[in-house]
């Protein structure tokens, strides 16, 4: 694969790749190191990248595999959700509803606290817009797994949710 070739299949990922990488590590500059890391391995291993049918697939694959990877030699997951909360007090606008930041702020640590594979799939299908199949490859999951899997997500963040809402209104 050549530098032009390269740079017309995979770059135009680099913007998912990155969402992807910041959902997973939560930091913007471990995020940018994470997918700048990956696409010097992609290039290094150019020659190679004809055999997949699916160049973009494979990218954010490797994304999320360089990810974990990082999070699981750091053992970061309580830090990485420290920072999100810590990002969440530190950005807070005083023209924004009180309620509203605090809701979102809420939902942030729910989805924080789901469990990687249903954090990951809810990331793909909600933020990125992946489709179902497209999340099997992505995840190494069967379909119907990943359908599952992300309306347990999205029942255990509206339920939690609802709990939160309805808490004293009882």
């Amino acid at each position: 694969m050549d530098s032009e070739t390269f740079c017309r299949e995979l770059l135009p990922a680099r913007d998912r790749m990155f969402r992807l990488a910041l959902c997973l590590l939560g930091d913007e500059a471990e995020a940018e190191d994470a997918v700048q890391d990956v696409l010097e391995r992609l290039w290094s291993r150019r020659g190679d990248l004809g055999r997949y049918g699916n160049l973009e697939a494979m990218a954010v694959i490797t994304v999320r595999n360089f990810c974990l990877d990082r999070l699981r030699a750091k053992g970061s997951r309580l830090k990485r959700e420290e920072k999100v909360r810590a990002k969440a007090e530190s950005e807070s606008d005083i023209h924004t509803p009180v309620e509203m930041r605090d809701m979102g702020r809420i939902a942030g640590e729910l989805i924080s606290a789901l469990p990687e594979k249903q954090r990951l799939v809810m990331h793909l299908r909600d933020v990125e817009g992946y489709e179902m199949e497209e999340i099997a490859v992505i995840t190494d999951m069967d379909a119907a797994a990943v359908r599952v899997t992300l309306s347990r997500a999205r029942k255990t963040i509206r339920e939690k949710l609802q709990k939160i809402i309805d808490y004293g209104n009882e």
